[in-house]
């Protein structure tokens, strides 16, 4: 650990106040993202550096990002709602940027990163008239043609669930599909791939 974190674990005060902490993270953002004027004097917002976490935490005094967020935890609340609140005008700004990029996958990456985003596939098997598929087990073999009365009374009643990353088959054990049932793999909006 660096000198902000002492023996003991007591924290070095960088920042007196939360209030001068905030001063600082508006600061950093200030010298990022300057306000500049049009001819017709409308406000634009010019990027002079790009505003990162990483980047964040040196204009902070921090070695690292995990160096800021231990500092706002180990300091009292109101320093830890200013660091969340510097973390999510980070977020939000590259979160914008993400949608007009032309190559959007550094930004993703960042976000995924350093804000939790996580990129989620949903799979749900539709037999052909679009009905989910009811699963039940008799022995080692699943029957896909199961109807509600086929299944376990607690599994009837719970509503469908959809699998976010299904498990691998278990070996040994096959899958029985009857006709007119296939495999349907759509995105998040339900678009067939």
């Amino acid at each position: 650990m660096s000198d902000i974190f002492c023996a003991g674990g007591h924290v070095t005060a960088l920042y007196p106040t939360p209030d001068s902490m905030k001063r600082k993270i508006d600061e950093y953002f200030d010298y990022c993202l300057r306000i500049t004027y049009d001819r017709d004097g409308n406000e634009k917002i010019k990027e002079f550096k790009v505003p990162t976490y990483s980047g964040l935490a040196r204009y902070l005094g921090f070695q690292t990002r995990r160096q800021m967020l231990e500092y706002a935890d180990k300091r009292d609340e109101a320093f830890g709602a200013v660091v969340a609140d510097g973390c999510l005008r980070l977020e939000d700004y590259l979160e914008g940027k993400l949608v007009y990029s032309k190559a959007p996958a550094g930004i993703a990456l960042s976000l995924k990163n350093n804000a939790g985003w996580e990129e989620k596939t949903t799979k749900q098997l539709t037999a052909d008239n679009g009905m989910p598929i009811a699963f039940a087990w008799k022995g080692d073999t699943i029957n896909t043609s199961a109807t509600e009365s086929e299944l376990p009374k607690e599994l009837a009643e719970k509503p469908a669930e959809v699998v976010e990353e299904p498990a691998a088959q278990p070996s040994g054990y096959k899958i029985e599909m009857p006709a007119g049932f296939s495999f349907v793999e759509e995105d998040d909006n339900g678009n067939s791939e």
